[in-house]
């Protein structure tokens, strides 16, 4: 059976042919390992974030690869359907006033990002160190509490774990 929140998996079933191609095209300074790691992540985050139209939490290298996949209309409508929550997901720049982001407390931000973390984690599995970076909501979420990553996952872990119980 295959591990459907392997890398493997998550570029077979999302990532076709023809878009890896482009993305090389557009990006053709970064090495191959870099740029499918830059695309799980994107793919990973669109996956989770649904239709939330908070703050995206990734760095802006994934947005990067968010910005491209959009200018193929045509396939970002396919990816939105394909995914999970099977909903097409709108991007809009930070700098652009959205309600809904003007009316966050900075508690309930907080609450969001960790749920979105919590979500990664039982969804992908621990965050891994070499991934850390495309995250920077997660870094200061660490730095803030002066966590480090064992004891970010493991906290992760055990919140994800109380919603499948």
């Amino acid at each position: 059976m295959a591990d459907i929140s392997s890398d493997e998996y998550i570029l077979e079933r999302y990532l076709p042919t023809p878009m890896e191609q482009y993305f090389q095209r557009k990006l053709p300074d970064l090495d191959q390992a870099e740029l499918l790691i830059r695309i799980v992540e994107f793919l990973k985050g669109l996956t989770l974030m649904g239709s939330d139209r908070g703050d995206i939490l990734f760095a802006d290298c994934i947005d990067t690869i968010w910005h491209y996949w959009i200018l193929q209309t045509e396939q970002y409508a396919q990816l939105c359907s394909a995914l999970s929550h099977g909903r097409f997901r709108h991007h809009s720049s930070v700098d652009y006033p959205l309600l809904e982001r003007e009316n966050l407390d900075a508690r309930r931000e907080l609450n969001r990002r960790v749920a979105f973390f919590v979500s990664y984690v039982h969804a992908f599995g621990a965050m891994e160190a070499r991934r850390l970076r495309y995250w920077p909501a997660l870094e200061l979420l660490m730095a803030t509490l002066r966590w480090d990553l064992r004891k970010t996952n493991t906290y992760l872990r055990a919140k994800a774990e109380r919603l499948v119980a």
